[in-house]
Parts: structure tokens; C-alpha cells; sequence
């Protein structure tokens, strides 16, 4: 199957998710099932899109989100050939601000933090265990970490900044997802769940 590097988008207006994933061009792909759940881990919403659309396409715009609240995202992709059954999961995390809001001519507008672009992240080996990751610049304050897949432990850069971070002695042969941690100053801080992955060799 091909890869999905399924991400997730808060809309502008704070109430909706946009979704995002890559283009998919192979057959036998069934429709791509995105589950909505709360932080309770209660399940709200099933939304169904067609795999081969992407760019934001599909998204939550007929129901409303709550304010304050953080969802879990979990994006199935299934592959049904004669001689074969596949799926891929992709999943995000989205954290709804508090209710701030600005008045301005007549007309009401959200502020919220967003996710970093998945598409806007690269990283680049300089040996073996050590790895440098880089991402759009944004201006709010960015703290990134590596999740060993395998192990569960997290791995902390030597340095970080606002869009960049090295991270040295990484285990072989391991697979790391990356995770940030997203705050600015009157906002609650999230952890984003990206669906990038980093493999040593």
C-alpha cells in the first residue's frame, strides 16, 4: 500500500477539522474512514471521504466542535484486491482554544494555535544516530520530541529552536515518530501527534 501521511487541520472558525493526506493513485482503495473521538476516548463522528481526493477536500464542516476541548483523529485506509487485504492508520491530535475572541467592524474572529504542516517537515542524517529535523517557522513557541514506536520511550533534542532541533544517540535499526509540544502566552499548550516518522539505519 502506499503511504497515507494522513494530517489534520483546525478550520479557521475553531469549530471544524479540515483533513489531509496524500495522493493516492494505485486501484482498490475503499473509502477513507475518519473517526472523531473526544479525550475521554468516546467515539463522536465516523466521516467517510474518498481516498482519492485530498488537499482538505474532506473535513468536519457538518458538525461543530466545542471549545477548550482536545479530539483525537484516527484515519483508516483500507486495500481490497482479490488476493489481498490491507489497511494503513493515520492519526493527528486537535486542541480547540478556549473561547477568545476578537471584535472587530461588526464581524467575529477565532484566534487559535495550529498544527505544524506535515508537508513542512524534513529531517537529514548526519551519522548514523544522529539526526537534524526541520519545519516551518512559526511564531509561537515549538518544543519537539522522538517517540520510539517500539519502545515507547522519548527522545529530547541536544538543541531546539523555533525550527529546528538535533537529536544525537538515537537508537539503531529504531523507527521515531515526531511529536511537538505547541504553546504562546494566554493559550493551553498541546502536543501535536504527527504522522512523520523518522527510521535509523
Amino acid at each position: 500500500m502506499e503511504d497515507l501521511h494522513f494530517s489534520c487541520k483546525l478550520n479557521e472558525n475553531n469549530q471544524q477539522i479540515d483533513f489531509y493526506w496524500t495522493n493516492l493513485t494505485a486501484i482498490g482503495y475503499t473509502n477513507l474512514t475518519i473517526s472523531v473521538l473526544t479525550e475521554e476516548n468516546k467515539s463522536l463522528w465516523i466521516i467517510s471521504c474518498d481516498p482519492y481526493i485530498s488537499q482538505g477536500i474532506c473535513s468536519t464542516k457538518q458538525h461543530r466542535l466545542e471549545s477548550g476541548r482536545e479530539y483525537q483523529i484516527i484515519a483508516k485506509l483500507k486495500k481490497v484486491l482479490p488476493n489481498y487485504n490491507g489497511q494503513k492508520i493515520g492519526t493527528c491530535l486537535i486542541k480547540t482554544s478556549k473561547e477568545k475572541f476578537l471584535l472587530r467592524k461588526e464581524s467575529i474572529f477565532c484566534i487559535d494555535l495550529s498544527q505544524i504542516p506535515i508537508n513542512s517537515i524534513r529531517h537529514e542524517f548526519l551519522n548514523d544516530t544522529t539526526v537534524r529535523l526541520n519545519w516551518i517557522e512559526y511564531p509561537v513557541n515549538i518544543q519537539v520530541r522522538l517517540r520510539n514506536i517500539e519502545t515507547n520511550l522519548l527522545k529530547y533534542p541536544k538543541e531546539n529552536n523555533q525550527k529546528t532541533a538535533l537529536f544525537v544517540d538515537l537508537t539503531e535499526a529504531s523507527i521515531y515518530q515526531v511529536e511537538f509540544n505547541i504553546s504562546k502566552i494566554n493559550y493551553s499548550s498541546f502536543i501535536q501527534i504527527t504522522d512523520y516518522f523518522i527510521q535509523t539505519g
